[in-house]
């Protein structure tokens, strides 16, 4: 999928096209499991970042994370290396997801 229908698709997800949303979706997916973990670990702090800059009011209530979600997250990395990740964001502020989509794409097309 090129850049430029990407974020057509986006866009219409933004307008809320399910169908988009979930396409769109479906692409981040198939990229961030092709990435290592310290380029999955930038994505991940973008996305926050992005999330911190939308009015909290569009954004839906936060619900409890499930035990299974827990655990899953725990295998992801050790709390030495979330808090480092923290303090990396921020100290330094968080990514465009733009600019993270076109440095990782091209690394996922060549796994």
């Amino acid at each position: 999928m090129t850049q430029e229908s990407l974020e057509i698709l986006a866009q219409q997800a933004a307008a809320g096209d399910q169908t988009a949303s979930d396409a769109v979706f479906g692409q981040i997916e198939a990229i961030l499991r092709r990435l290592d973990r310290a380029t999955r670990n930038r994505v991940v702090r973008a996305a926050l970042h992005l999330n911190r800059e939308t009015d909290s009011d569009s954004l839906a209530p936060a619900t409890p994370a499930t035990p299974e979600l827990l655990e899953w997250a725990r295998r992801q990395f050790t709390e030495e290396e979330l808090v480092a990740e923290l303090r990396d964001l921020r100290e330094q502020g968080g990514h465009e997801l733009a600019e993270l989509l076109r440095d990782i794409e091209p690394r996922a097309d060549r796994q």
